[in-house]
């Protein structure tokens, strides 16, 4: 029972934020310029974050797992070099009036699903990305990043983790052919988004 309030109350307190967010992304989007959109942006996807993990815990019926500090640290390891390789190892493309670049942030995203699960991976990738599309030019499409990384780590986790069961045990071959399959997939997605 307390679980459950507790998850009424995050889930409140998480749609306040997000309404808060994308009312001050609607009115800062064209008066103030985009640093102020972007911390708008961020509060709306925190906002977002937050009430789907009060809805998930409301209606949850497992026990729950303690969240070990280990993968914690990996995770915000792996986020902080997702930042770097879409920040600083990129190449801006023009194209037309608008502009997108090719950055190794997703290879740091599909290696994060790969180490520390689909799940955590996901969320690394998507984190890192959405705070270094924030800090550039690219503040407009910080929320498709965060849906789009987090899909990205949730299918190569799915693939190599509950279809391939890769573990510590596997030899390089296997692991190799697996991390292949869920590249595979995520080059897909990336040229579905494109398009």
């Amino acid at each position: 029972m307390k679980e459950k309030k507790n998850g009424i109350i995050q889930a409140v307190v998480g749609l306040i934020i997000l309404i808060i967010g994308i009312v001050l992304c609607v009115n800062t989007y064209v008066v103030k310029g985009n640093k102020a959109y972007a911390f708008s942006l961020l509060a709306a996807i925190i906002g977002a974050v937050v009430l789907i993990s009060g809805i998930y815990s409301m209606f949850s019926t497992k026990e729950k797992k303690s969240i070990d500090a280990k993968v914690i640290a990996q995770a915000a390891l792996c986020a902080a070099l997702c930042y770097i390789g879409a920040t600083f190892i990129k190449i801006d493309i023009p194209v037309g009036t608008e502009r997108t670049m090719f950055h190794f942030g997703n290879v740091f995203c599909v290696l994060a699903a790969l180490l520390i699960g689909g799940a955590w991976g996901g969320l690394a990738g998507a984190v890192g990305m959405t705070i270094s599309d924030l800090t550039t030019a690219y503040v407009t499409s910080a929320p498709k990043t965060f849906f789009l990384k987090l899909c990205i780590g949730l299918i190569v986790g799915f693939v190599a983790h509950r279809l391939f069961k890769i573990s510590k045990e596997h030899s390089a071959k296997y692991v190799t052919i697996a991390t292949v399959v869920s590249v595979y997939v995520v080059c897909y997605l990336m040229l579905l988004q494109t398009q």
